[in-house]
This record gives C-alpha cells, sequence and structure tokens, in this order.
C-alpha cells in the first residue's frame, strides 16, 4: 500500500513539474509581457493538479489573451471550479477553449457566468444538456456576452425545446457572427425558428451557422445556407460601398488642390517672363522692389555685379548700392547652388540685367 502512495505521489510531482515548466514555458515565449497564450491541451488536468496550477494563473490573470484547457478528460466541475474563480479577474481574455473535458452542467454555467470580455467560447463535445442551454439563453438576455463572436457547442446533446429559447436572443441582441450546433438533436422547429429570425433580423451580425449531423431535412439546410448567404454578400457590399464613398469624399480634395497649385505656378511665370521681355529695365526693376521685398518669406540674398558696373552710377542706383553694402557686411560666403535656390523676384531681374549687359560689351 505505502509503495502504491509513494509511485502516486512520484507520479503526480512529475506530471506537476512538467505543466509547471510548460506553463513557465509559455510564459517566456510571450511575445510581450502583457499578453501570454496560455495552452494545456491534452496534459491530463485534474483536480489535484489544476488547483495548485489556477494559482499560478491568478498571478498573470490580466494578462492571459488565450486559454486552451481541451481534451483534459479528467478536467471535472471542481477543476470548473477553481477556473470559475480565476477568470473573474481576467479581464484580456479573447479565446477560451474547453472541447472535449470533463465538465458537467453545474460546471459549464459557472464559467460562463465569470465572463465578461471573452470573444471565441468553445464548449464543444462535453457533458452538457439543456440546463446549460436555458442558462446561456439566460446569459443573453440579460447582454451579459456582448463581445461574444464565436460559439462552439457542438456535440453537447442538445434539443429543439432548449435551442429554441437559446436563439432568440442570440440572433436579436447578441453579436455572434459564426455558430457551431453541429451534432446535436435538433430537428425541423428548431431549424425553422432559425430561418424565421434570419428572415425577420436583417441587422443581426450572424454569418455563419453550422447544423451538419442533425436530423434536419436537405431543403431546410439549403434555404438556411441561401439565407446566409445572402447576408455576407449584403454586408460584403455596404462595406464596399462605405469605403468607396470614403475614397470619393477625400479624391476632390486632392484633384481639386493640384489644378490650382498647377494654375499659379503657371501664371507666376507668365507673368515673370512678360515683366522681363519689357522694353524699360529700369522701371521693371523698380516695380519688383516696391512690393517683393515685404511679402517674400524667404531672405533677400543679392548677387554681386561685377567692378565694371558698380563704377557706372548712372546705371546702378543708390538703394541698390547700399542693399549691396549691408548684405556684405551680414551675409556669409554661399554658393552659387544656393543663392539660385533662395532666389527672388527682383534677384532674378538683376541677373538677367546684368547677363544682358555683358553680351552687349562683348
Amino acid at each position: 500500500m505505502l509503495n502504491m502512495l509513494e509511485s502516486f505521489e512520484r507520479e503526480y510531482k512529475a506530471l506537476y513539474t512538467d505543466c509547471t515548466k510548460l506553463l513557465n514555458a509559455q510564459i517566456l515565449k510571450a511575445e510581450s509581457p502583457e499578453s501570454i497564450h496560455v495552452n494545456l491541451y491534452n496534459q491530463h488536468l485534474n483536480e489535484l493538479l489544476f488547483a495548485p496550477m489556477a494559482k499560478l494563473l491568478a498571478r498573470i490573470s490580466s494578462r492571459i489573451i488565450t486559454l486552451d484547457l481541451s481534451f483534459n478528460l479528467t478536467f471535472n466541475d471542481c477543476c470548473a471550479l477553481h477556473l470559475e474563480r480565476m477568470l473573474r479577474n481576467c479581464i484580456n481574455l479573447n479565446s477560451l477553449t474547453l472541447e472535449k473535458t470533463g465538465i458537467t452542467d453545474q460546471g459549464g454555467i459557472g464559467i460562463v457566468k465569470s465572463l465578461s470580455s471573452v470573444r471565441r467560447l468553445n464548449v464543444s463535445s462535453n457533458k452538457l444538456t439543456d440546463k446549460f442551454v436555458e442558462k446561456l439563453a439566460t446569459v443573453f438576455k440579460e447582454r451579459k456576452l456582448q463581445k461574444l463572436e464565436v460559439l462552439d457547442m457542438a456535440n453537447i446533446k442538445m434539443n429543439d425545446k432548449a435551442a429554441i429559447l437559446l436563439l432568440e436572443p442570440l440572433v436579436k441582441g447578441s453579436n455572434v457572427e459564426s455558430l457551431n450546433i453541429s451534432m446535436n438533436n435538433l430537428k425541423f422547429k428548431a431549424a425553422s425558428q432559425l430561418l424565421t429570425l434570419l428572415v425577420s433580423n436583417k441587422n443581426s451580425p450572424l454569418k455563419h451557422v453550422d447544423l451538419q449531423y442533425n436530423p434536419i431535412s436537405k431543403s431546410l439546410l439549403n434555404e438556411i445556407e441561401t439565407e446566409l448567404v445572402q447576408r455576407r454578400n449584403y454586408v460584403e457590399e455596404t462595406t464596399e460601398g462605405q469605403a468607396n464613398k470614403v475614397l470619393q469624399s477625400i479624391k476632390p480634395a486632392t484633384d481639386n488642390r493640384e489644378p490650382n497649385i498647377k494654375h499659379t505656378v503657371d501664371t507666376m511665370k507668365m507673368q515673370e517672363t512678360q515683366q522681363i521681355t519689357k522694353g524699360n529695365a529700369h522701371q521693371v526693376s523698380q516695380s519688383h522692389k516696391i512690393g517683393n521685398h515685404d511679402k517674400c518669406s524667404m531672405p533677400l540674398q543679392l548677387i554681386e555685379p561685377p567692378a565694371e558696373m558698380l563704377s557706372n552710377k548712372s546705371e546702378v542706383s543708390d538703394s541698390f548700392r547700399q542693399e549691396l553694402e549691408q548684405s556684405r557686411d551680414e551675409a556669409k560666403a554661399v554658393s552659387y547652388t544656393h543663392l539660385r535656390a533662395h532666389e527672388t523676384r527682383h534677384d532674378l531681374v538683376c541677373r538677367l540685367l546684368l547677363e544682358k549687359k555683358k553680351k552687349k560689351k562683348k
């Protein structure tokens, strides 16, 4: 007897160390410390193993994103009680998978009550009955699982009566988009009720329903599938239409701006060429001096004329000489390309006059 107890204790310690090592490895492998994916798939979890592990998980409960406890056949209602206490603090949990475990109606109801932020719930292939389905229907009526989008309840011995109670609040008042109720005992009543709810509630987000391996006629299944296909196509068309409207509202703004910019640039170039080609160059330079110094946002950089032109006082005005002397005192040595980049209209006229003067002397 003592040998059996010792061997059992050794096996228990070995399993516990393996599970804790697996859990620690998953915590270390997490991409960020704020999002942890816990996978305890097929780890032979029972009450003795899961009770201390639930305490470890409770320390990081606010950081758990997904939790997979599927295919633990010894995971019973006592384990579900520890899980229920832990789930109350899992405020960021998105996915909970409990496929093919040992929980019954009592454990399943407690788990569903403790969920708040879950988006995916899988309770398929468990020993659940209509009692659990009816309690889930009341939870949907109370609008407690508003974030739930995917619900998997395959192979749980669901009947028509409980299914009808569940489908009405699920279609009318929930955000569930995908529902799997295959491999149950659903018949004509539940399927016809689902079809009428889908037809009468076009705004419902439900787009995918799996009814395979139920004693339902093929014609009724085809009608349900055609209705779901129409809903999916309608949703796609509306989303595409909204996206096109947004694009059309953005395009005119950009299209209207580009021609205006091109028009202003063209008019500026035409004005410059017209003013430069005028006969009296002295009047052009004076007209540019009047208003361009104040309007220009870039600093004025004057090009130094040659010494021959500076000696001729009649061709160079007094104001130009004063500006030139100030620019000599203040400006630093810059490159020719820099001057050309910051050239104003006034500078352009002066440069063209100088070039014209040089050509005449040559």
